[in-house]
């Protein structure tokens, strides 16, 4: 249709907007890509049929099947209610609502629906288990995530809280459309214009899973968009019909009316139509074994239309064995939306179906078939019939006309060569619409075998979903078309198989001989898939590699492919991201190869894991501050700012990135390590990264940092230097408190001297220092007090404090009483208070070899 509607517009003069056609399928699965759930193939969701077909044998459904898949994909999962609360009706929510087909005013039905519920459940818990999910899930899903996909940054159009994608929409076949998924549409879809139309035939409702009425799209449309009553026009029905013949209508119409008589709720809105045409064909009944008994030859303009109550698959067989190799033999579902000039309608059904009873369910789905069925018809109808009841119930209809007749009289015109031609044509046009599997019957008919195993191809991969059988037809179909020296279509199928691989080699020649009688048929990234695929690569060169480097990443530890990286120029390695990044590591250049891998991680995730070995390399070999650091920087840019969280615990690139994420977690428990492994010009450059406090450095170590902490601390503390001595001590380096203090000497106060004296240091010129400020008695009380007691430094401070010749030895002596006369009163008064302290009883001892006695000084 997108190619029909393409080549109109080219056509026509007048603008025409831009259309896009799609079955519901093929939407959600555009919606599905959208919203980033691309991981969701629609042609892989399962249906109730999978369900009922997987169930043990001794296992019985609790009501019809049928019956069943169209409550709960019609109401359960589909409805209205369950669109608007994005889930399931529950069990009383089911049993209450009125959007139902099955009554629930008496004690039977409400006990059916119970059933019908309870079969949900099961089937929900099949799927549970079985991974899987149905169009109703699917539908269901969108519709949360559309909604709230504005809040996660979609720019463009809104309304109601939606996206709007679309600014008109046409339904056709409303009736096969459940209820959600009708509120999804028209969600997206022309919610600001009110540019909806909607067709369809509520007695062709056939389709699995519908349960589908006019008056419940109104009420999908106005709770879409609430206050558009005027807007909403009533259903327009068509009454005119200019495709079948009289007779065909008003059998068709007889139906109708027995319908909507029997089942008034469920056939609304309709009318019978009027034909335009008027062939003078009779609609004709004969009996079903006696036709069978027959070979008649149907035309590309027949078909054979079937159904049955519970022996479908059987019944289909028996018409096929009938008619074989005929394409149109099809079931009522299949041949909906088809029409043929002349059908046979085979309705195998119990005798319970023909009772026409308000209530039965299955007559009312008989009526819906047959209405489908006999409408396929042009020109002509003829009816198999195989029971008395079947017979009675066509030959009671009121306004038509049907003929009782001979099986070979009826089927007189079911009789007639076709040509290859026809067929052909026909086929073409079946697959153009891709109705592939009768497409494929009608190349058959025609002996063009590579259209035929294209188009079964093509039913076996969408339809059948056996992609080893669909890849099978694919060769086939590339070898008949090489055959017949079509090398474009050869091609074409060989893109199909190359689609699914492995390759098989005996497709090596069609390949080589057809791309050489069209060298220029494929792109060049076709070129390189097919030499990938056939493992030729003497066919790939290095800017295949660089301008197409997404085909080569699965190939990365093959030989051939190191061999055409390690050809390329130096300067163009980059181009080639992780390709480069394998041949630098396996040259032992981890920078480099650190570089590349984290460069394209965002691409290629597992290659985090060859960051961080390379990584490793690098931090264990030779290194260089700038190496280290922009490693460390681009690890951040890739992996964020707590990137050690995507690496081993136990690796040195762990280490490294917390070094630069948290320096004082590092320096607190690793800092031997770290200093070992990196050094201080790296840890000063992961301090300058995080601006982390440089006296912090003073946890690595106490020497390498020392100008680095001094700084930081002379800042910190605003000339406050004893806080710096003390800060120093508070983190056990005495050494760099003494040379900070005698760095400073000229700087202190004699509060400050004495402070440091306190704290029990002895810088270099203290003492000198103290005797400058005239402290040095108080310097001694410091040196001789029991918090920083040192005999040294009080002699020292003593001698300094004497102004005689005589030195600390007199002041010894001066503890006893002979002279003490002679001792500045001050200094002994320091002393005598420790005249009793054994150790500065055994230093005058030292320095006195003989017991004192009375001497005399020099003045």
């Amino acid at each position: 249709m997108d190619t029909r509607y393409s080549n109109v517009r080219k056509m026509e003069t007048s603008h025409l907007p831009p259309i896009k056609f799609y079955s519901l399928l093929e939407l959600l699965g555009d919606l599905l890509s959208f919203i980033k759930m691309g991981h969701i193939k629609v042609s892989e969701i399962c249906r109730f049929a999978d369900y009922v077909n997987a169930r043990k044998s001794h296992e019985h459904l609790l009501a019809d099947a049928k019956e069943a898949e169209n409550e709960i994909g019609g109401v359960i999962l589909g409805s209205l209610d369950s669109a608007k609360e994005h889930r399931a009706l529950t069990r009383e929510e089911y049993i209450a609502t009125g959007r139902s087909y099955v009554e629930n005013k008496s004690d039977a039905g409400r006990q059916k629906r119970h059933d019908i519920y309870t079969e949900y459940e099961r089937y929900r818990n099949w799927k549970r288990s079985n991974d899987q999910l149905d169009i109703n899930d699917v539908v269901l899903e969108l519709i949360i995530k559309l909604q709230v996909a504005r809040q996660k940054g979609y720019n463009g159009e809104q309304a109601g809280g939606w996206i709007q994608m679309f600014h008109a929409v046409y339904l056709d076949e409303i009736q096969d459309f459940s209820y959600a998924s009708i509120y999804l549409i028209c969600s997206i879809a022309g919610w600001s214009t009110l540019h909806w139309v909607f067709a369809g035939d509520t007695a062709q409702m056939i389709s699995p899973g519908c349960s589908f009425k006019f008056d419940g799209l109104k009420e999908v449309l106005l709770a879409v968009k609430p206050g558009i009553e005027r807007q909403v026009k009533d259903v327009i029905k068509l009454t005119r019909n200019y495709r079948v013949t009289q007779d065909v209508l008003e059998f068709s119409n007889s139906i109708l009316a027995v319908a909507k008589q029997s089942f008034p709720k469920d056939i609304r809105y309709l009318r019978p139509e009027v034909a335009m045409n008027d062939l003078g064909t009779r609609v004709r009944i004969c009996k079903w074994n006696k036709a069978l008994a027959l070979a008649p030859k149907f035309s590309a303009k027949q078909a054979l239309i079937y159904s049955s109550t519970s022996h479908q698959q059987e019944t289909g067989r028996k018409m096929a064995n009938w008619l074989p190799d005929h394409p149109f033999i099809l079931t009522t579902l299949e041949s909906k939306g088809l029409e043929f000039d002349d059908c046979v309608l085979a309705f195998d059904m119990d005798r319970h179906a023909w009772n026409m009873t308000a209530g039965n369910v299955a007559a009312l789905r008989l009526l819906r078939e047959l209405y489908v069925g006999i409408t396929r018809a042009k020109r002509r109808v003829v009816l198999l019939c195989n029971n008395k009841r079947m017979k009675e119930f066509f030959l009671s209809l009121q306004g038509c006309s049907i003929e009782e007749t001979d099986a070979h009289v009826a089927l007189l015109e079911f009789d007639s060569e076709t040509s290859k031609e026809e067929w052909l044509k026909k086929g073409r046009e079946l697959f153009d619409d891709e109705q592939y599997k009768m497409a494929a019957s009608c190349f058959k008919n025609a002996g063009n075998f590579g259209h035929f195993n294209w188009a079964l191809g093509l039913h076996e991969e969408t339809a059948l979903r056996d992609a080893e059988s669909a890849k099978q037809s694919y060769r086939r179909s590339a070898h008949a078309f090489f055959e017949l020296g079509d090398h474009e279509h050869t091609l074409i199928l060989l893109v199909k198989v190359k689609e699914r691989p492995p390759w098989n080699s005996d497709d090596d020649h069609i390949y080589e001989y057809s791309i050489a009688a069209l060298p220029d048929f494929f792109p060049r990234d076709q070129v390189i898939e097919f030499a990938l695929l056939r493992n030729r690569w003497q066919e790939i060169s290095a800017d295949d590699v660089k301008g197409s480097l997404r085909f080569f990443i699965q190939h990365r530890g093959r030989a051939e492919l190191q061999q055409i990286v390690a050809s390329c120029p130096k300067d163009d390695l980059s181009e080639l991201g992780v390709l480069a990044a394998d041949y630098y590591f396996a040259q032992r250049d981890y920078f480099d190869a650190t570089r590349l891998y984290l460069e394209q991680s965002h691409a290629y995730e597992q290659d985090f894991a060859k960051a961080e070995e390379a990584t490793d390399h690098l931090i264990g070999g030779a290194k260089s501050q700038e190496s280290l650091d922009e490693i460390a920087q681009l690890w951040t840019w890739s992996k964020g700012k707590r990137a050690s969280e995507s690496v081993s615990k136990d690796g040195n690139t762990f280490l490294l990135l917390r070094l630069y994420e948290d320096p004082l977690e590092v320096a607190n428990r690793r800092s031997a390590e770290a200093m070992r492994k990196f050094g201080a010009a790296i840890i000063m450059s992961a301090f300058d990264r995080s601006n982390t406090p440089k006296e912090e450095l003073h946890r690595f170590s106490q020497t390498s940092f020392a100008v680095e902490v001094e700084q930081a601390l002379a800042a910190r503390f605003s000339g406050n230097l004893i806080e710096v001595v003390r800060w120093y001590l508070n983190n056990n380096d005495k050494r760099n408190a003494e040379q900070f203090a005698a760095e400073n000497m000229q700087q202190w106060s004699q509060a400050e001297l004495l402070g440091i004296a306190s704290v029990k240091l002895n810088p270099s010129g203290l003492v000198e220092a103290a005797a400058s400020k005239g402290a040095l008695i108080a310097l001694v009380r410091v040196y001789l007090s029991d918090g920083a007691f040192n005999l040294q430094m009080a002699t020292q401070a003593s001698d300094r404090a004497l102004t005689s010749v005589e030195k600390a030895g007199t002041v010894f002596e001066g503890l006893f009483p002979q002279v003490v006369e002679q001792i500045p009163a001050r200094l002994l008064s320091e002393w005598e208070k420790r005249k009793n302290d054994n150790r500065v009883k055994r230093m005058i001892e030292r320095k006195q070899p003989n017991p004192p006695g009375p001497r005399t000084r020099d003045c």
